[in-house]
This record gives C-alpha cells, structure tokens and sequence, in this order.
C-alpha cells in the first residue's frame, strides 16, 4: 500500500498525501450484520484497473485490485452527466467517492470529474476468476461467498442454458454444481434454451441477484452454433451474426437463407469477421418487422447448426422521427427496446458532450435524436448510419447499445436550427423539439442554478443547460441568443454546443446602450402583504415598464409608469400567494430582472 501511494502522489501531487487509500478488498469485505459495507455512508479514496465501463448503466465502470480474486472489484458510478470522465479497460485509476448500497449492490458514487484521475493506461487487466455456478447462486451460496465476487470478473466454463431472458433481461445458467443469472451485459447473446456456453463478465447485483455482465461478444463464447442477431444496414443489406465463426462456403449459398417478404439475392461471409455474413436483398420496408430463416450451415470446426434458426430485424432505415413521434400514453417512445437501423447528420458532435445528437437532414420537429455512443466520435457534419437500440434514459429518448457504426459521408450541411420562444420548451409542448437544434432570439437570463440557468424572451422560461462546452457565463439581467440542441433533464433545456451558440446582445454589466447617465435599480422590496416596492434612480424623465411573472414564465401583470428624474419608487399593488416569481423592469433601454420570494 506505501508503494501505491507513492506512486499516485507522483501523479497527483500534494492533494492526494493527506487521502488515506483505502484497498477495494476492505471496502468489499467489511461488513455489517445486514451485509453492508462498514464504509457506508463515508466518502473513500480508492485504486484499481478498470475492468468494463458501461455494462449496467450509461454512467457505470468497474474496477478491480491488480492481483484480482475474491472481493477485489468493485463498481462506479459517475453520480452526474456532469461527472463522467472517459475510461477505457486497462486504466489505472484513483477514485474518491462515497460508499453506497443500492439495492444491494456495493457502489462508489463519484460525484464530480475531479474525483477520478487515469495515473496510468494499457495496464494488464486483472485475470477473470473461474468459478464455478454454485459461486453466484442466490438460493444455494452463503451470503459471504456471494458478497466476495461482486464486482469481480469472473468465468464460468461449460454452462447449459437453462431458460431463455427474463422481464429484467436475465438468463439462467449452469454446470452441473449450481445456478448462476447472467445478462447480455455489453455483448448481443441471444440465450437459446439448451446452448452449452462458456461466458465472462463482471457481476453486480440486479433485482435482487447476483448476474454475470459481459463485456462484449468476445465474452460469450457458445460452444454449439446458432443465429444471434441480424440487422439492416442500408434498405437491401442485412448484416446476419452467428454465435460462432462460421465455415465460409457454407455461409455463403444464398440458398441457406429465407426472408419472408423479401428475395435474398447474395450471400457474402466477411473475410475480417468469420461470425458475420452479409446478405443482398430486395428492397425493405422501413421500419417493418422481418424474419431471417437459416438451415445447413456449419462452424470452422465442422459442428452444424441444428435444423432451422431464426431471427428478427426491422428494415431499412427507420426514420427519426417515426422513433420520436409515436408514443404512449406516459409519452414515452413506443419503440423502446427495438434494435432499428438510423442515418442522420450529427448536429453536436462528442467534441461538446459525452454522445452526440443526429437529425434528418431536412430538420424540424421529431427529427432528431441523442446517441450514447462512447466508441465511435464523428464530427459535426457528418452523415452517419448506426444500428442501435431505442431507449429512454430519465424519459430522454436516445440510441444506445451501438452495433453498427458507419459513416456515409462528411461535411454535409448541418440542418438550420429551428427558431422558437422559449414559452415552447415547457413540459407540455416541449416533446417535439428533444434532440433537434433550435434557436432562441433575444431572451433575458432571469435565473442562475448550479447545472443550468433560465431565459425568458417574454413568452416564459426555459432552461439553458451547461453541458456543453461554452465559457459563457451568466449574469442575470443579460440579453442572449442561444443555439444548441434540447434536451431533457427533469425539463427541457436547450444544450448549447460551444461559445458561437451563444451571442450576447446586451450585458447587465454593459447596460443601455443611451449615451451618457444611465437608470439604476437601487433595490426591490417584496411587502409581508404581498405588495412590491422597487427603486430606482433615474438620469432623466423615463418611462418605466414593469412585468410580473410566476415560476411557470405566465406574466401576471404588466404596468407602464412614467416617471420624472432622480430617486423613484413604485409601489405595485399585486397581493401575491407565498411562492417565487420574476420581475422585469425595462428603463430607458436597460433590463433588469430579479427574483422574488413571498412568505406569508
């Protein structure tokens, strides 16, 4: 442990020598009576090499001791969008996060990018254990010998699959000592009641068991070939994925293979990729469901397929908006777990954010959408298809779990952003515009909050969020434009991409543009009747425009008073109901606006 500290220090510097290290093994192995960790609750600083990122969640990793084994990993978990810093498989990190029990599930919740440091990369991953089932089987294995292999990357070898995927994306496994749960994790496994696998994963605990996530296909290795998965690539390709590399001539008979609906006119086994053979087929229809049949083929070590296997894929190019538009009565995609093949051009590109947005090329509502993609980062401009699965993060709908990856071309047209006020983006009328770039003209900053700020251009507010990577910073009283692209963090807000997104008109700190003296607001004064009072210093005669707004951006009232030069007050005769509001005063060209808070 002294060589360990030493070494983050030379890395780190000073900060992290008052840090006391703690080894991922104590934090796992030390427990309490209800099986939690005795660090719960404490904030830790610990090391370790990442073994996987995102398996259970967007914003998931694992890490593990060096020497791996029995209560060496452990997961994280970036608590933010905000937070999440890139790590690939093989990093050596530093984390300093607090210890959580979610659900059963030991985590280290790492709350701000600060809090991981990469002090080294291309380390060897620590070695999976080979455990047997009876390791991780919840109604047979002791709590302890559970508790040891969470977080740990683990195999086990020779495994019978014993039921196909469950509601929570769960199959069951075993070798004869016991039965182990197991997810597709990062890979594209498609479990076939009687298939003889060897898998490889990391395991953490998942409605209330403890399942094996793997990593990609490579972890999943069938020991009996079998269709896993096929999808379009253009409107006539299919891309079809065996389970195992698959002999070459036998793959490529178009005669081996049925679309219902379809005429299969070629079959091509890729040279690079023995498990994926490409077909040519006539042409699809967008978004409708096919199934692909194949019989008498076999893999490189002679095994043929059982009879006939099959698939589904959905065809063609499935358009954005088709995935955005229809939806539920909780407003939520109704493609939601569909695996679709979509092209757009990327509008924000990972240079700005952590994934990047798509839209049709023509733009407008419903035509664009957030893809979580941290493998691949194509720039603004570029024309991409991507064979992905429709999710809903936190009720943002997006493309995850990436299988296909392509880009047609580069440096086309990036669509016009859309212009609007910020009334639209509300809970209510806001849907059609997530993912898809908009513009906003002359708003006024009437609010600051930690992760995002609100404009009002007189329609009502609207957040701005602060992923993005602009250096903008907000003063209240501001007169802005805004571009970006709309997201949806609780509510709706506009993302802008960099500095050009955002164009400021007028500066509280620039004030009028009226040559010589100019108004001043001296102070506003919220009355325990509900009546306001506001002062202000004039230079000359003006006429002074005063509008009331609540949270929601409805004005509630508006007054012009004209006032003569010097010291003024207004009083406003509005009785309000305790609760935050907004107040703008427009005097001689100068905006101010201020937030008001009434308690009765």
């Amino acid at each position: 442990m002294k060589k360990w500290v030493a070494i983050i220090s030379i890395f780190l510097g000073a900060s992290v020598l008052s840090a006391q290290v703690i080894p991922i093994h104590e934090i796992q192995s030390n427990r309490d009576s209800t099986g939690a960790s005795t660090y719960q609750g404490q904030v830790v600083t610990t090391t370790g090499i990442v073994t996987a990122v995102s398996l259970t969640h967007p914003r998931a990793f694992f890490i593990e001791e060096e020497g791996g084994g029995p209560w060496s990993g452990i997961m994280g978990f970036f608590r933010y969008d905000t937070s999440v810093v890139s790590i690939n498989p093989g990093d050596s990190v530093v984390i300093t996060g607090d210890v959580f029990e979610y659900y059963g599930n030991t985590e280290i919740r790492v709350a701000s990018t600060a809090d991981i440091q990469v002090v080294a990369t291309g380390r060897p991953i620590p070695g999976p254990d080979t455990i047997p089932a009876s390791k991780l089987d919840d109604n047979a294995a002791s709590d302890d010998t559970l508790e040891a292999y969470e977080g740990v990357l683990v195999t086990i070898e020779n495994a019978f699959v014993t039921d196909s995927m469950d509601n929570h994306d769960r199959f069951t496994i075993t070798d004869g000592t016991g039965y182990a749960k197991a997810r597709q994790g990062n890979s594209y496994y498609n479990p076939v009641v009687g298939d003889m696998i060897t898998i490889t994963g990391c395991v953490n605990v998942y409605y209330g068991a403890h399942v094996i996530n793997p990593r990609s296909d490579e972890d999943v290795i069938p020991l009996n070939p079998h269709l896993s998965m096929a999808y379009a690539t253009s409107p006539t390709t299919v891309d079809v994925i065996f389970t195992k590399p698959m002999d070459a001539a036998s793959v490529s008979d178009p005669t081996k293979y049925s679309i219902p609906g379809l005429t299969i006119n070629s079959a091509t086994a890729d040279p690079e990729n023995l498990r994926l053979v490409h077909l040519g087929t006539s042409e699809q229809t967008s978004a409708e469901e096919y199934w692909v049949y194949v019989s008498d083929v076999q893999d490189t070590s002679g095994a043929a397929l059982q009879g006939t296997d099959s698939t589904n894929f959905y065809g063609a190019f499935v358009p954005i908006h088709v995935i955005q538009s229809e939806m539920d009565t909780s407003g939520q995609s109704i493609h939601t777990g569909n695996v679709y093949t979509v092209t757009g051009i990327v509008t924000a590109d990972s240079s700005a954010f952590s994934w990047y947005y798509i839209e049709e090329p023509e733009g407008g509502p419903w035509s664009g959408i957030q893809v979580y993609d941290r493998l691949n980062e194509p720039t603004l401009g570029d024309s991409i298809v991507v064979v992905a699965e429709v999710a809903e993060y936190n009720l943002m709908t997006e493309l995850n779990n990436i299988v296909y990856f392509e880009i047609a071309s580069s440096g086309n047209p990036v669509p016009d952003p859309i212009t609007l006020t910020t009334g639209v983006l509300s809970d209510t009328t806001g849907e059609p515009y997530e993912g898809v770039l908009v513009h906003v003209d002359s708003a006024t900053v009437v609010g600051i909050q930690s992760n995002y700020f609100e404009i009002d251009d007189g329609s009502g507010i609207c957040r701005v969020g602060n992923m993005g990577a602009y250096t903008y910073q907000p003063d209240t009283g501001d007169v802005i434009n805004v571009t970006g692209v709309v997201s949806y963090r609780g509510a709706y807000e506009i993302e802008p991409r960099g500095d050009e997104d955002i164009t400021v008109v007028q500066s509280i700190e620039e004030g009028s543009t009226v040559p010589g003296p100019r108004p001043h607001l001296i102070s506003v004064n919220t009355l325990t009747n509900g009546n306001i009072n506001i002062a202000l210093s004039l230079p000359h005669a003006a006429s002074i425009d005063v509008s009331l707004y609540d949270v929601a951006g409805r004005m509630l009232s508006r007054n012009n008073i004209a006032l003569e030069a010097g010291n003024r007050s207004i009083s406003l005769n509005a009785p309000l109901k305790s609760g935050v509001y907004f107040l703008k005063i427009n005097a001689d060209g100068r905006s101010f606006v201020r937030k008001i808070t009434v308690v009765r």
